[in-house]
Order: C-alpha cells, then sequence, then structure tokens
C-alpha cells in the first residue's frame, strides 16, 4: 500500500478506517473502564497510542448508545407534547417526521388535516399529539444513526410552540430564501433549495429519479463544497477582522450558523468539523492539509456521536472525501488534455471511485454516466449555491418583481441542470454492478505494463460496457415488484399491469431499469385516489399510450373495463417461461 500511497495518506486511511471499524465492533466497556483507558492513554504521551485509546473510547460509546437504543412503550397518547428533531418529509399520502418525547425519538406519521399540521412544523418546534405510540427496535442503519425507536401514528396534531435560539432564525432564513425564489416554478423552486441548504422535499418523484439513474442526486445534499463556498463569502468580512483569535471565533460563529441552516446533516457536519479543524491549524501557524485533519476530524465526531458512524450520508460523504484526496490527484497526473477538464474529470472520478463500493452494497448498482453528468451539471450547481446566498438573499427582501429578475439566472441554469438530469437519465444504459467492477478491474491490471494511452483504452472500453449493452428483457412476464408486472410481447408492446400501489420512486426505477420507453397499455387494478397519484407520475415519466382501470376508478385518463382486463389479454400474453429479467 504505502508503495501507491503517501506516508501521510495511508495513515489517514488507516486511521479513519479503524475508526468506523470501532463503532461497529461495539466493545462493552463500562464507563470506569473506559475511563482507566483514557487516563493511560493520556499518561503515556505518546500519540499511537492515543489514538487507539480514541478508537477505544468510540467503540465503547458506540456500545452503550446502541444498548441504549430501548423501545418506546406501545400505548395510546392524548394530547402529548413531542419536539421535532426533523423536518417532516412527505410520502405516500402521508407525512412523517422525526420528533423527541421523553427522551426518545420516534417517527410520527400523519394524514389528512394532520398531515397538514405536521409539515408545517420545522426542527425544535412542540406539537401536541393524539394518537398510538407503538415502540421498535431500529432495524435499519439509518434507524439507528437517528436513534429511532418507534412510531407515533398520529389522529390530531397541533402546533403549540415554535423553536427558538439559532434553529428558530435558520428557519426563518430558510423560508425567506425560498420565499425570495417565489418566482420559480415549484420544482426549480425544490431544486434551488436543495442545491442551497439541501432541502429537496417538495422535489417531485420524476426529477428525484433523474437524479438518481444520472449520479447527481448528491448535489441536493449539502457537503463539502457548499461549506467552502459559505467560506469564500465570508472571507472579505473576516479577513477584515485583525485580531487571529476573534477572526477564527467568527469564522466558528459562520460555520455554526451554517451547520443550523443546513441542519448539521452527516456531511455537512462532517465538512464542518474539518473547516473547524483546518482553521484552527491556520490560526496557530502551523497549516494542516485536508489529509491530516480527516481522520482527527472523523474520531472526534465519532467520539461526540458514535452512532454518526451509522449514516449513509456520513460514510459517503468520508469516502468521497479521501477520494479527493487520494485518487483525484493521480488521476489529473495521467490525464490527458488541457488542464480544466483534467482538473473536472479527476475531481468527480475520484470521487465517484471512492463511493462506488459503498453504493454498490447498499444499492446494488451506480451510474456509469456519473461523471460525465457532473462535469456537465456541477458548475451550474456551484453558481447556484453562491447565487443563492448572495442575489437570493437581496431577493428575500426585495420587491416581487426584482426578486424575479435576481432569479433569473437561477432559473436559467437550474433548467440546464434539469436538463442534464432528465437526458443522462434517459440513455438506455445497464446499471453498474459488481461485474463491470471486476472487469474494469481486470482492464486496469492487464494495462498495468502497457504505454497510458493503451491502459486508458482499456480502461474506457470496460467503462462502455455498460452503454454498449443497455439492460434488456426478454418477451415475456416480468414481476418487476410485488405488484407491479410488465409484459412485453414479440412486437415490441409493452403491457404494465399495476395490481397494487407501491412507492412511486420504486415503480420509476424498475420501469427504467427495463428500458421501458413507451406504455402502450397500462392496467390499473386498483381504482384509488393513491392508485391515481400513482399513475400521473408514470404517465408524467412514460409515453403512456392507453390505461385501463376498474368502474368507479380514480384514474386520470383511464378508460373503465368492467371484465378482467388481464383475462382479456391472456390469449396474446407470451409465456411467462421467459420472463426472467437479463441485466
Amino acid at each position: 500500500m504505502t508503495t501507491w500511497l503517501s506516508g501521510r495518506e495511508a495513515r489517514s486511511l488507516v486511521v479513519t478506517g479503524a475508526a468506523f471499524a470501532a463503532v461497529f465492533l461495539t466493545l462493552p466497556i463500562p464507563t470506569v473502564g473506559a475511563a482507566v483507558v483514557l487516563v493511560f492513554g493520556v499518561l503515556t504521551l505518546r500519540p499511537r497510542v492515543m489514538i487507539v485509546v480514541l478508537l477505544v473510547m468510540v467503540s465503547a460509546r458506540s456500545s452503550n448508545a446502541i444498548e441504549g437504543l430501548r423501545p418506546v412503550a406501545t400505548k395510546p397518547l392524548s394530547n402529548v407534547e413531542v419536539t421535532l428533531v426533523a423536518d417532516p418529509r412527505p410520502g405516500e399520502g402521508v407525512w412523517r417526521g422525526l420528533a423527541e418525547i421523553d427522551g426518545s425519538v420516534v417517527m410520527v406519521e400523519a394524514r389528512a388535516s394532520s398531515g397538514a399540521s405536521l409539515s408545517r412544523g420545522a426542527p425544535g418546534d412542540a406539537l401536541r399529539v393524539s394518537g398510538s405510540m407503538k415502540g421498535s427496535t431500529p432495524s435499519s442503519a439509518w434507524a439507528i444513526s437517528r436513534r429511532l425507536v418507534g412510531r407515533i401514528d398520529a389522529a390530531e396534531i397541533e402546533l403549540v410552540r415554535l423553536a427558538d435560539g439559532p434553529r428558530r432564525w435558520a428557519t426563518v432564513l430558510r423560508d425567506a430564501l425560498r420565499e425570495g425564489a417565489s418566482s420559480l416554478d415549484r420544482n426549480h423552486q425544490a431544486l434551488f433549495t436543495g442545491l442551497v441548504f439541501g432541502d429537496d422535499r417538495e422535489q417531485s418523484v420524476v426529477t428525484a429519479d433523474d437524479f438518481r439513474a444520472s449520479g447527481l442526486g448528491h448535489l441536493l445534499a449539502v457537503s463539502g463544497q457548499n461549506v467552502v463556498f459559505v467560506v469564500g463569502l465570508a472571507a472579505p468580512f473576516l479577513l477584515r477582522i485583525r485580531s487571529l483569535n476573534v477572526r477564527y471565533v467568527a469564522f466558528l460563529a459562520v460555520l455554526v450558523a451554517f451547520g443550523f441552516v443546513t441542519r448539521f446533516e452527516p456531511s455537512v457536519t462532517r465538512a464542518l468539523a474539518m473547516a473547524a479543524l483546518v482553521g484552527l491549524a491556520a490560526n496557530r501557524g502551523s497549516p494542516r492539509s485536508a489529509i491530516d485533519v480527516l481522520p482527527t476530524a472523523v474520531v472526534a465526531l465519532l467520539l461526540v456521536d458514535p452512532l454518526l458512524g451509522f449514516a449513509l450520508g456520513f460514510q459517503l460523504s468520508v469516502l468521497a472525501t479521501l477520494g479527493l484526496m487520494i485518487i483525484s490527484p493521480r488521476l489529473y497526473e495521467r490525464l490527458p488534455g488541457p488542464t480544466a477538464l483534467r482538473a473536472g474529470i479527476a475531481a468527480t472520478a475520484g470521487a465517484q471511485l471512492a463511493v462506488t463500493p459503498l453504493l454498490l452494497v447498499s444499492f446494488g448498482t451506480v451510474s456509469v454516466l456519473a461523471v460525465p453528468a457532473n462535469l456537465l451539471a456541477g458548475p451550474g450547481a456551484g453558481f447556484v449555491m453562491m447565487w443563492g446566498l448572495t442575489a437570493g438573499a437581496i431577493a428575500t427582501v426585495a420587491p416581487s418583481a426584482v426578486a424575479a429578475v435576481l432569479h433569473w439566472p437561477t432559473a436559467m441554469v437550474i433548467r440546464w441542470i434539469e436538463a442534464v438530469a432528465s437526458a443522462v437519465a434517459s440513455i438506455p444504459v445497464a446499471p453498474v454492478g459488481l461485474a463491470h467492477v471486476v472487469v474494469l478491474a481486470i482492464a486496469w491490471g492487464v494495462g498495468a505494463r502497457c504505454p497510458r494511452r493503451v491502459r486508458a483504452g482499456l480502461v474506457v472500453l470496460a467503462l462502455l460496457m455498460p452503454l454498449a449493452f443497455p439492460t434488456s428483457l426478454a418477451p415475456g412476464t416480468h414481476e418487476l415488484l410485488p405488484g407491479l408486472t410488465l409484459i412485453r410481447f414479440e412486437s415490441g408492446m409493452d403491457v404494465v399491469h399495476l395490481e397494487r400501489t407501491t412507492g412511486a420512486s420504486s415503480v420509476l426505477a424498475e420501469l427504467r431499469h427495463a428500458n421501458t420507453g413507451r406504455i402502450d397499455l397500462l392496467v390499473v387494478a386498483d381504482g384509488s385516489r393513491q392508485a391515481g397519484r400513482l399513475v400521473r407520475t408514470i404517465t408524467d415519466r412514460f409515453d403512456v399510450v392507453e390505461i385501463w382501470a376498474p368502474p368507479a376508478h380514480n384514474i386520470p385518463g383511464a378508460r373503465v373495463v368492467a371484465d378482467e382486463p388481464m383475462a382479456i389479454l391472456e390469449r396474446a400474453m407470451p409465456s411467462s417461461s421467459d420472463g426472467e429479467r437479463a441485466r
């Protein structure tokens, strides 16, 4: 490893990896034992011993934190006060929000008028809730990272008290920036708030699918790039402060304020911690590079909150940072072409390569088109972030006509980013899985002793495999999801049978993976309003020629078919023996 990595890079990788391993190892060390270990480490005065001690402390704290995740009591609730700890998010006909009750975190779910009341809440707001509460043990890494130990099915919700202090001011600023961008249409406004401070709750399902499919989803999650922009905007004011200590305190205040605005999401928390450490080193006259600061920031954050290590956003953020620091510089040195293009490709590819293993483990696939998509959309996203915090701030207090003029560039650039996401998502391409990664590694290994151009050519050929051999489903009956069936005829005709409503994002993703450009017939077995919303989403994405639905349906544009629709198609249906998916 050290033949390819420098000593500093190797240490950063080892310590950072060990910190995450410590979180998952969860050593059951009692508090007294942990204190003894810490005292021993301090007395030795040896950095390496101290690092090991801190990692043991991380593991012990992780064990204690997980042990403390006990389900809440299952019981009815009547006018019980809870405090929101995260912004409520919309789901399939329901609003959900994390809230704290008696020191435990639960998921509050509400529909109809109660859902509308929940949707208006923000972190720190107090709600009076009536309904039923059921305890549960966290069953996913996300639930563990959020300390989620139960669910409240809310029948009634009333907002009784707004948040105070920094959380209230952060919500006011977010609302003001959103209101200042009211000249944008709803979906573009959602993209604006997602790019500027990470709030993409109002984004349409179709646009969200485009961003995921094109590898641009990370642009809507606030991270290090946003922190760099904020520091850059504050720099002219900070540099006017002569006292270094006062300047650093002001610098920390800027970071903390931005943390409140972005709700201290895991990815931005990592970036804020690193920025604070880099600033501290510079203030002391001993500047440190990011590669030296990253492991310190990770260990410190995991000591404070060991369950942060379970958050996928935090893991991806750390890996992307390692990719930018270790892989990108080496790619930059080896890539041909103009400096600006080399820098863009190296940065994007370095981060993408670093996060690919985790994406494959978490989602099974990655997009081979993520690098070109980010090269096209990345600069525009940076512009919207900068413009949104400058002209966007002015637009919050300007008359609506002036605000619309100020946000005209915002609208133009957001349209470009949206167009890139939509165009890339529409390209038939096989998702990159483990097989493609193996072929890529073989291509790199085979070409290790070849000239640079030959090696680059082999890698490019390996990367083009998903484009050359896109997903293809043979004629037959294919169950894409429970309740979602695709029937593909020899003639190329596609019939989609929707037997029950399911997650719209999953439906779009599966139909896209099946390379479904046009749906000749959409058969809907459920005529409910929820099914109608799902059908509208499908028709927004795909060209749907005809829709069949049962009598008394709520499906827009559907033709009523009284008989069993699938019985009508049975004779023409291809054999189910060919229904095995080829991906």
